[in-house]
């Protein structure tokens, strides 16, 4: 208001409840109210239908996708629980679960894009992924499995669209709008993991009408959001409006960035069943555990490390018994590598479809499986010599159960 009178010519509202509520405050300002909906909104639910694009690009597959959003200010999710992404990070097995971020534009240009990276750079060597600040939250929202937030805005998005919610901080948000509905519906995260038994109980006992409440408030006009734009800046414009009907682009697909390395740094639990000749993998991201966080909890006696040669965290290169490497090695580097790093036992190259294993014995395996990440055939070789077995004898195919589904491997011994 301006002396009494708005100074906007159009004051464009989302909801027809917000009219109420302009006259209850602003009743000067009612003469200008426009109800136009949720562009946003609209967008996000014309793209629903190509969900499978957007979890592809993200890289995906079959593993569950946690979608974690933090709106910005010391309340936020990520200013009040800093931790909690590598405690997810650390927690999930990196084949059944992908952890990514939605951060508020303010975080970045508050502190800079490169101090985001800084902060969390161990969780990006470890698979997690930070989503373009503009359209990449979109895509997110609709890939997700399952959404961790705050009061921002992209949480109240995600539950309009029908996904499970939990919200792991939440701030005082003025009453009658989504947000506020949010916070009175949606389960908390507890502060203290483990974090997995309530993620996949939101996910089980999820309804698609449980946050209708939320969604309701969101827009009046569902879909109508564009077009009655368009004709308010036509009649602001004084202008006659086009008579095509108004385009609603779908969200773009993102970009996830190429690893710079063969494989992440993987700790791997093994369990092998000689009978049936099935090796049982858990692969969990090595760098980002803790003491009493992730997979040190309940850690394994029979897990070993497995990384890249070319891992930028030397501790994890030096003590890991596998190793991986891309492209050929020349054989004198063969010995090299297992003289400087004592605690290897297997080099895996690795390829397409499969790799090549030199254990430090001098035996030489090509395990191939389409289905399986390459770097994990070499823990499969690791597991089942562990149990006293030669690895000749893994020949000529062994079973993997690696994040669920079992596949087949086959074996080929060479000669040293």
């Amino acid at each position: 208001m301006r002396d009494g009178q708005p100074f906007a010519s159009a004051l464009v509202l989302s909801h027809e409840d917000q009219l109420r509520q302009l006259a209850e405050n602003a009743p000067e300002a009612l003469s200008t109210a426009v109800v136009a909906g949720d562009p946003c909104f609209d967008r996000i639910a014309a793209s629903v239908a190509f969900r499978a694009r957007y979890r592809a690009a993200l890289g995906v597959g079959d593993r569950t996708l946690v979608l974690v959003s933090s709106t910005w200010s010391p309340s936020s999710l990520l200013g009040s629980r800093p931790e909690l992404l590598r405690e997810l990070v650390a927690e999930f097995p990196l084949d059944t679960h992908v952890v990514a971020v939605a951060l508020h534009p303010n975080i970045a240009h508050g502190h800079g894009p490169g101090q985001l990276t800084h902060w969390f750079a161990d969780c990006l060597r470890s698979g997690m992924i930070i989503l373009p600040e503009i359209d990449g939250w979109r895509a997110g929202v609709i890939a997700a499995d399952v959404v961790v937030g705050d009061h921002g805005s992209v949480t109240g998005y995600s539950a309009a669209i029908g996904r499970p919610v939990l919200l792991a901080a939440f701030d005082d948000v003025p009453p009658a709008n989504p947000i506020a509905a949010l916070g009175d519906i949606a389960p908390r995260l507890p502060a203290l993991g483990p974090f997995a038994p309530h993620l996949a109980a939101a996910i089980q006992s999820h309804r698609p009408t449980r946050f209708a409440a939320v969604a309701d408030l969101v827009t009046s006009v569902p879909g109508q959001s564009l077009q009655r734009l368009r004709s308010l800046f036509y009649q602001l414009l004084e202008l006659a409006e086009p008579p095509a009907e108004t385009p609603v682009d779908i969200v773009p697909v993102p970009v996830r960035p190429a690893s710079r390395f063969s494989c992440l740094a993987n700790l791997v639990s093994c369990q092998v069943d000689e009978r049936r000749r099935l090796v049982r993998l858990v692969r969990h991201a090595a760098e980002v555990q803790r003491p009493g966080v992730g997979y040190h909890r309940d850690r394994a006696d029979d897990a070993h490390l497995s990384c890249s040669l070319d891992y930028p965290i030397h501790s994890l290169v030096v003590n890991s018994a596998v190793l991986a490497v891309t492209g050929p090695v020349d054989l004198p580097a063969w010995q090299e590598i297992f003289d400087q790093r004592p605690a290897c036992m297997i080099i895996a190259t690795l390829r397409e479809g499969g790799a090549t294993l030199r254990h430090r014995d001098g035996t030489v395996l090509t395990l191939r499986a389409t289905t399986l990440p390459a770097d994990a055939l070499a823990s499969v070789a690791y597991a089942w010599q562990a149990t006293g077995r030669s690895l000749q004898s893994l020949a000529p195919t062994v079973q993997v159960e690696l994040g669920g589904p079992i596949h087949d491997v086959t074996v080929t011994v060479s000669a040293a």
